[in-house]
């Protein structure tokens, strides 16, 4: 884990939280209007987030967590095994193409 967080921008990382809110949110049976409306958010920077083009601030990872009724380490915990999974798997198929 800890190689997997070495880098400030880690795009496995990025995609996993983006993966993981636009999934949580939409299991909450919530649009990204009422999910940034709960946590004090702009709707256009809940869309950037879920399509990978912002990253949360701490601050922002605990106002949507709370939002979806959620505690913030739960969304960064699926998100970080999402992005160990897309890491594990792109290692096995660079090992394939040797």
């Amino acid at each position: 884990m800890i190689a997997l967080m070495a880098r400030a921008r880690n795009e496995a990382v990025i995609d996993a939280f983006a993966r993981t809110l636009k999934e949580t949110r939409q299991k909450r049976g919530m649009t990204q209007e009422e999910l940034a409306s709960h946590a004090f958010l702009d709707r256009t920077f809940i869309g950037l987030l879920e399509s990978g083009r912002r990253q949360p601030t701490l601050s922002v990872i605990c106002a949507i967590a709370y939002a979806l009724h959620e505690k913030p380490s739960q969304l960064v915990d699926k998100a970080v095994k999402l992005a160990e999974m897309a890491n594990l798997s792109e290692g096995e198929n660079s090992k394939n193409d040797k």
